[in-house]
């Protein structure tokens, strides 16, 4: 088999009618479920992808010269994470780029450089405020809900003896590390905008 995805991975039609009865093809061409735990993985990393690119439309011009960059760069990590998930190593495919410890200290240098400025976080606080920081909120939670389904995909494959393909351990610790650094991107983005924090009151 060809060792350059891109070779066999060009999008040349969108309509395949391939689909239409519920299954789809991995990089091996092997016909698997659209409700399996994989598919579900990607599907999740697929919406969480869609939310950022919302999230660079919510910011403001200013929001966008602090923030775009390192969305947009994101952006391009999660679809290099889709494609580990859907390129197996018995396919005889290489992926274009595996997600490593680099790509995960990198994030949570972002994460820390944004944190510093923000003010100590003494209660809880609900999703909402300026559009861009909902938006990221929303991210977050989705984020959260790929974390989940990867979750699941690793314990299914732990326990399935005739896997031939472990899952690059990095892969969920950079997702771990998204929802933390979009958590604390919302907050900045209220503040920023001299938007309250909207805090949780539970009844007494």
């Amino acid at each position: 088999m060809p060792k350059n995805p891109k070779a066999s991975f060009r999008i040349d039609q969108v309509t395949t009618k391939t689909g239409d009865q519920g299954q789809t093809s991995v990089a091996d061409g092997k016909r698997i479920s659209k409700d399996c735990d994989l598919i579900e993985t990607i599907g999740n990393i697929d919406e969480l992808n869609s939310s950022l690119g919302l999230l660079i439309h919510a910011l403001s011009q200013t929001e966008q010269k602090s923030y775009k960059k390192i969305l947009f760069s994101i952006q391009n990590q999660l679809f290099n994470l889709g494609s580990e998930l859907a390129i197996p190593a018995s396919s005889g495919f290489s992926p274009p780029f595996k997600i490593n410890q680099s790509d995960i200290s990198d994030l949570e240098l972002e994460l820390n450089l944004i944190n510093q400025d923000l003010p100590a976080l003494k209660e809880f606080i609900l999703p909402g405020g300026t559009m861009a920081a909902s938006t990221a909120h929303l991210s977050r939670s989705i984020c959260r809900r790929a974390e989940r389904s990867l979750v699941t995909l690793i314990n299914n494959q732990n326990s399935n003896t005739e896997s031939l393909d472990p899952i690059n351990s990095y892969l969920l610790i950079y997702l771990n590390r998204l929802s933390d650094f979009l958590f604390v991107l919302s907050r900045a983005l209220n503040i920023q905008a001299g938007q309250a924090e909207i805090l949780w009151m539970p009844k007494k």
